[in-house]
């Protein structure tokens, strides 16, 4: 947690440097914030459990997976777009002078690119969170003095799986685009 703040502060300090700038801050600020998010679910995770802390460790993971995988998967798809068509563009110059600008990769774009895939990300976890609420239940009804709780999930363990198929997706891409790049 620590030091995901001090990268934070690092890259807020020095914006206006060229690395920085370069960087695409913004992607970094939403990967940072969502790394974050997974860092402040482990304390969560080790509450005792109740029908809130179960659901918040959901929507915390999923959104903190989503805001990381979206952020380097839009920059690496703007990457592989970018050095894509100067390599189009190179092929084209020697026919004639033509200067080509890929499309959607100012901020603005990229940034509703993200909401979008960590927007898919969280209405998934809603979904399933529907079908299957979690709560606490206990591990060991039938011991006398004993009352361990854990967060439920279902018997086929399905919601787990659907929710990570996402993630998996997600990393997919990314790794598909960086190696195109």
């Amino acid at each position: 947690i620590i030091m995901t703040i001090i990268v934070l502060v690092t890259i807020i300090k020095y914006q206006s440097t060229p690395v920085v700038r370069r960087s695409c801050k913004e992607h970094c600020f939403i990967a940072l914030v969502g790394i974050l998010l997974l860092f402040l679910s482990s304390p969560i995770i080790d509450a005792p459990p109740n029908k809130f802390t179960c659901n918040l460790v959901r929507f915390l993971a999923s959104l903190g997976i989503g805001m990381m995988y979206s952020a380097l998967l839009v920059k690496t798809n703007r990457m592989y777009r970018i050095f894509y068509l100067k390599l189009q563009e190179k092929n084209l110059m020697k026919l004639k002078s033509i200067s080509m600008k890929p499309a959607y990769v100012d901020v603005r774009s990229q940034l509703i690119a993200i909401a979008g895939f960590v927007a898919i990300s969280i209405l998934i976890t809603i979904i399933l969170a529907v079908y299957d609420p979690p709560n606490a239940v206990l591990i060991y009804p039938k011991r006398r003095n004993a009352e361990l709780k854990q967060c439920s999930i279902s018997e086929s363990a399905s919601t787990i799986v659907i929710s990570h198929l996402y993630s998996i997706f997600l990393i997919m891409l990314c790794t598909y685009y960086a190696v195109l790049t």
